[in-house]
């Protein structure tokens, strides 16, 4: 069994921007120069939705190709145990080797084993990506990979907000509000949106469930954004 230092990431990770992303999904416009082939939804372990992209860099030539999974987790903890199973899950002849310095993405981030790093796994919050290679010529995915995750961590700046009508009671209790977010990846006019809720108090764990053990009387200050398709966003204080 391949050993990672499982401790060591979660005490990285709790002390990082406190975010928790929901029903997050890859804007195929996002990536320039990049075109969306398709993608899969995969259900690999309980708790945890994997979407697998697929991008080409031109139509009708699979030269070059990657594949992203964006894997999301119910929690921190969740997240870090879906990580540990994408490192350990594969043929590999060794452990891979973490990718270290300032360049990187994620908290976390290993590499494949090819020079040019064709391969890259890292985690963010409740989010696990690997970005990979997989055209008939090998090619660097860092820089696929840091779009994303600069994606994850943006704050997004409230725009057009008039044009997302949310099917949320924005003045219940943040506990409450968080806890509707699961079944409302809609909104009320169809689009596509997904949430992004960032806490900057780090003694509140948050999860899609909600709050992990809230302290009662501690304000939450928790900002929630909802981000379509489009790009359109709103910004909620929940209290």
């Amino acid at each position: 069994m391949k050993k990672y230092p499982v401790e060591r990431w979660h005490e990285k990770i709790m002390n990082d921007t406190n975010i928790i992303l929901m029903n997050y999904f890859l804007s195929p416009k996002d990536l320039e120069g990049w075109l969306f082939s398709h993608k899969l939804l995969e259900e690999s372990q309980p708790g945890v939705q994997n979407i697998a992209y697929f991008f080409q860099r031109n139509r009708n030539d699979i030269e070059q190709a990657i594949r992203i999974d964006i894997t999301e987790a119910d929690s921190i903890k969740d997240a870090e145990k879906a990580f540990l199973f994408m490192l350990t899950d594969v043929m590999a002849p060794m452990e891979f080797p973490e990718s270290e310095g300032n360049e990187n993405p994620g908290v976390i981030c290993y590499k494949g084993f090819s020079d040019i790093v064709s391969l890259l796994m890292f985690l963010r919050g409740n989010i696990v990506v690997r970005v990979r290679s997989i055209g008939q010529k090998e090619i660097p995915v860092l820089d696929v990979a840091k779009k994303i995750d600069a994606d994850i961590i943006s704050t997004p700046e409230a725009k057009d907000s008039n044009r997302l009508k949310l099917n949320l009671d924005l003045d219940a209790p943040a506990e409450e509000v968080l806890k509707q977010l699961a079944s409302n990846s809609e909104d009320s006019s169809g689009k596509k949106v997904y949430y992004k809720i960032i806490a900057p108090n780090h003694r509140i764990e948050l999860s899609r469930a909600g709050i992990i053990h809230p302290e009662p009387g501690v304000p939450n200050n928790i900002i929630l954004y909802a981000i379509s398709e489009e790009g359109y966003v709103s910004r909620v204080e929940l209290k």
